[in-house]
């Protein structure tokens, strides 16, 4: 038996949705309201889904909205997907969808510049050299090859630069131009979705390849023999805990 409370708490509920309506939700809201308490799961989903699109092209005001309906709601589920929900959107609203990934192993070396045609010379380029692309990523998708050169992406050029002396004890010349660096905090500036064009060379042959990047995935942060940069997500959950305390304000 449905209790006057209940009516009264589903009509607040409906008048507050009614606030986040927009043409990108297709039904209206009495009707999305209703499938959210559907005893179907593909129902609920479905106008779940229909309030995410909602969500993510309205950043500016819905995190504050969806938590005003999560802290109105007392039907679990809907609390559990507003939640989720305004967590995404509140951390995407600050750091953006993520930083950019291509999927490459790589290391710093000095090559001939094509343009020299064979005279000798005292500077060379600073490139990249691919020593491993990882599978399904942007790189392999975009078909990088190990040892490719890259030589600059976009506008950004690595340039020329002094042969470094052979190492008096290994016999191998060192090579730290900044260029991996320089290229890794470029990569990581961009968005998913983002494409940049590649610099490539590739024996002889210089060529651009367009790259699409994916979101750099946290398990790329770990360095090598145990250090570890610090982690993304945890910084992405210390901002939402202090944004979740400012709005029981």
């Amino acid at each position: 038996m449905m209790t006057g409370n209940w009516h009264v708490r589903r009509w607040a509920l409906l008048v507050f949705v009614g606030a986040l309506c927009s043409p990108l939700i297709a039904e209206p809201l009495d009707a999305l309201l209703d499938k959210m308490n559907s005893d179907e799961f593909d129902v609920r989903s479905k106008a779940y889904a229909e309030l995410e699109v909602w969500a993510k092209k309205n950043l500016e005001s819905s995190p504050e909205e969806l938590h005003k309906l999560w802290n109105a709601s007392r039907q679990p589920e809907v609390r559990s997907r507003c939640y989720e929900l305004m967590k995404e959107t509140a951390i995407q609203r600050k750091f953006g969808k993520g930083k950019g990934f291509i999927g490459i192993r790589m290391q710093e070396i000095a090559v001939d510049d094509p343009a020299d045609k064979g005279q000798e010379k005292k500077e060379k380029l600073a490139g990249i050299q691919i020593t491993f692309v990882l599978v399904d990523t942007p790189g392999e998708k975009a078909g990088l090859k190990i040892n490719d050169t890259i030589l600059g992406v976009d506008t950004l050029e690595f340039g020329k630069t002094k042969i470094p002396p052979a190492n008096a004890r290994f016999g191998f010349q060192q090579t730290d131009f900044g260029a991996v660096t320089r290229f890794g905090n470029y990569i990581r500036s961009k968005q998913p979705d983002e494409t940049v064009t590649l610099h490539i060379l590739r024996g002889v042959k210089e060529m651009d390849v367009k790259v699409t990047l994916m979101k750099r995935p946290a398990s790329a942060d770990v360095r090598m023999f145990g250090g570890q940069e610090v982690n993304p997500q945890d910084e992405q959950d210390r901002f939402f805990k202090t944004w979740l305390k400012s709005m029981a304000k």
